[in-house]
């Protein structure tokens, strides 16, 4: 057996794609012990990969303080030989485990925190800028105990240190895109579909104004997987006004099986999508 490899995120659900397809099933695959802590509702062991189960979380206070606390302590017991973990608030766990354990520590980075906290609409507008600040700060401080950094992005890949940051990027593994028994294209309805975060942040204004423009008659729908953020009825009622609540179906909130790369995977997929014509996204398809 290899190394014992310890993954951690009290964020993500406990069968992400990134986390648990692509890095941990991959782990095991290539004989690695990976045991994976995350909030689930029991200890069972998927696909080889140990999952270590954390209770949900009530907020986000429970969720910074007391769900990384209990996720060091799990973590510590584990005396893994590398810890690989997902969220900054685990930043401070990384650090510890770095000390006390002498383990090699690997901070997985999804997104671009110091932009990303601009946004968040739970912090007042007046304090954004100085949290953004403050949580760069906060990685580059981390990033020097750390052994590795892994970057979803080569932009984010440039925040950090040269010598020990790889890019790891969310590329769609073609056999999970493999469907049985797919309705032909006539016989499927005018559904136009969005899976995420549901924000206005991530465009669902637009999305709403853009359907709310089509002819009643063509019977165009909104589909819409994901959860509104912040998830209230005031959010979801306003999002509605946009085209009328008959024009738009949530399905569900992201779930086990979805797919979060999006617009590779639906190219992956042969399927129809729209998206803003980035410079990064012609690099992509090149």
């Amino acid at each position: 057996m290899k190394d014992k490899i310890c993954i951690i995120t009290t964020v993500h659900a406990p069968l992400d794609i990134r986390i648990f397809q692509k890095e941990a099933k991959a782990l095991v695959q290539e004989g690695y012990d990976v045991s994976l802590i995350a909030q689930h509702e029991r200890d069972e062991i998927v696909g080889g990969v140990k999952i270590i189960a954390i209770p949900k979380s009530r907020n986000r206070f429970t969720r910074f303080f007391e769900l990384a606390w209990r996720a060091f302590c799990y973590a510590f017991r584990q005396k893994a030989d590398v810890y690989h973990f997902h969220d900054p608030e685990l930043i401070p766990c990384g650090v510890l485990l770095k000390i006390l354990n002498k383990s090699k520590v690997v901070y997985d980075v999804h997104e671009d925190l110091p932009k990303q906290i601009l946004t968040k609409y739970w912090i007042p507008t007046g304090l954004r800028k100085l949290v953004a600040c403050c949580s760069q700060l906060t990685e580059a401080m981390g990033a020097f105990f750390f052994d590795r950094i892994v970057a979803a992005t080569p932009k984010i890949a440039e925040r950090f240190p040269t010598g020990k940051t790889v890019v790891v990027q969310n590329y769609p593994r073609l056999d999970e895109l493999v469907m049985e028994n797919t309705i032909p294209y006539k016989q499927r309805p005018p559904y136009v579909v969005y899976v995420g975060g549901i924000s206005r942040p991530r465009g669902i204004e637009e999305m709403a104004r853009a359907v709310g423009l089509l002819p009643e008659e063509l019977k165009v729908r909104l589909v819409l997987a994901g959860s509104f953020s912040p998830n209230s009825p005031g959010e979801r009622t306003a999002t509605a006004s946009r085209v009328g609540t008959g024009r738009i179906f949530r399905v569900a909130n992201k779930r086990k099986g979805c797919y979060y790369t999006s617009k590779l995977s639906y190219w992956a997929s042969c399927l129809s999508s729209c998206a803003k014509p980035y410079k990064r996204t012609a690099q992509q398809i090149i």
